[in-house]
């Protein structure tokens, strides 16, 4: 096992370590909330305006004290900078592929899981049909390995889990989900 005992090659952490320089932009020190391989399907002018805007809002509220009025001078940039990461969800979203199986690699929250109903599209908490599970039913966590379904017309990903691929409920993720950055493919 590499790196942390979790069992990464080298080329999965090439892809999720953000490089010094990408696109001709110096990016030690800039954090885009969001894992480099989400930050990986923006254009170069995108990227730019990411840092533009960053580097306003840095100097907006690096003057004097956190003021309200630095604050809300700040609320348009921030908004913008949203726009861009749903952005880059999304385009990474259209990347999925049923011929390709992919691993979760990150540990999500019982309460963020989604799952789609046995007979149609849609998405529901776990919490709604938590006595028809068995004890202890986890649908996805950590080094998980999934296969992509479909996408439905709204943009929601469908995922089998490998390990429970009786279940009657696949895993579903919004088209602009956060943890859409966590489903990396299998080499």
């Amino acid at each position: 096992m590499a790196k942390g005992g979790y069992g990464w090659n080298n080329k999965e952490l090439r892809m999720i370590k953000k490089p010094k320089y990408h696109e001709g932009y110096h990016l030690v020190g800039i954090s885009f909330n969001e894992r480099w391989n989400i930050v990986q399907q923006a254009t170069k002018q995108e990227i730019g305006r990411y840092l533009d805007l960053h580097n306003l809002r840095k100097d907006a509220l690096s003057t004097g004290k956190w003021k309200w009025e630095n604050r809300k001078k700040c609320i348009p940039w921030h908004a913008e900078m949203i726009n861009l990461r749903k952005t880059w969800r999304l385009r990474y979203g259209t990347k999925l592929s049923q011929d390709q199986l992919y691993r979760f690699d990150r540990n999500i929250a019982h309460y963020d899981i989604k799952l789609s109903p046995k007979t149609g599209p849609g998405c529901f908490s776990i919490w709604s049909i938590r006595d028809q599970l068995p004890n202890g039913y986890v649908p996805v966590q950590r080094n998980t390995i999934l296969h992509y379904s479909h996408a439905d017309e709204l943009g929601n990903h469908y995922f089998y889990n490998l390990e429970l691929i009786d279940s009657p409920y696949l895993i579903t993720f919004k088209r602009d989900d956060k943890h859409l950055a966590s489903i990396i493919p299998l080499e």
